[in-house]
């Protein structure tokens, strides 16, 4: 990847991860913004196993398609996850 792009998407990252901790969690998560994309989803999994007890071997993320584009299209948050 060119300089320039690294860099412009390095300032996206930091802009995205600055209003997460000034604003609080956002309503839609920009994974490829996580240097280890991983340890984040792995965390996800474990705050769920804690707050439903139930064990982490037995959970899986899945996926819905939807027709938002954008971060902004999206307007509240799920009832769990």
């Amino acid at each position: 990847k060119p300089l320039n792009s690294w860099v412009v998407d390095f300032i996206e990252r930091v802009h995205f991860i600055m209003g997460w901790l000034k604003d609080g969690p956002p309503l839609s998560y920009w994974i490829s913004s996580f240097f280890f994309p991983q340890g984040f989803m792995t965390a996800s999994l474990q705050v769920h196993a804690r707050k439903t007890k139930i064990p982490i071997d037995t959970l899986e993320f899945f996926s819905n398609v939807t027709t938002m584009i954008e971060a902004s299209d999206v307007k509240t948050m799920p009832e769990s996850g």
